[in-house]
């Protein structure tokens, strides 16, 4: 892991980040299609010419493997929102208050 210089906060490598998703998409029972979908976006970026390009692949299988292990707050990459929080969610949440303590 390397530390950056302007937040001090640690930034896991690609392979720490990706044992992370694979341990979460693990317990909820969609590791082989999170694998799946991490190889499909992985040999697509091999074959981009621009670091643009890559970027925007790397959000778009980012936002496969959210919505695949059922992630319902937003998903924010490189400080931008590119899939807002599921609205139905905050209205199950609300439901329940009275019921379930959320800290």
């Amino acid at each position: 892991m390397k530390k950056t210089k302007k937040t001090k906060r640690t930034i896991p490598s690609e392979q720490e980040t990706i044992a992370c998703i694979l341990k979460l998409a693990r317990e909820q029972g969609v590791e082989d299609k999170v694998k799946q979908t991490i190889y499909k976006y992985q040999e697509a970026i091999k074959n981009v010419s621009t670091e643009y390009e890559r970027k925007h692949l790397a959000a778009m299988g980012l936002v496969e493997i959210h919505k695949t292990i059922g992630c319902v707050g937003g998903l924010i990459v490189d400080g931008v929102e590119v899939l807002p929080p599921d609205p139905t969610y905050n209205k199950a949440i609300d439901m329940h208050k009275s019921v379930v303590k959320l800290d």
